[in-house]
């Protein structure tokens, strides 16, 4: 299921917004592989990763 949020904040920089830009024209399994790499994402900067 692909997330309908834009963007994220993170605990390490509160007022940081972070994009995802996802085609509104993209098949299915493009935004879960999306949203898989948005999770990933999430996860390194709030392990201090990036």
């Amino acid at each position: 299921m692909a997330t309908d949020k834009t963007y994220i904040t993170t605990t390490r920089y509160p007022t940081k917004k972070i994009y995802l830009k996802i085609k509104s024209n993209a098949s299915e399994r493009d935004k879960n592989i999306g949203d898989f790499i948005w999770e990933c994402v999430k996860k390194s900067i709030e392990n201090g990763e990036i």
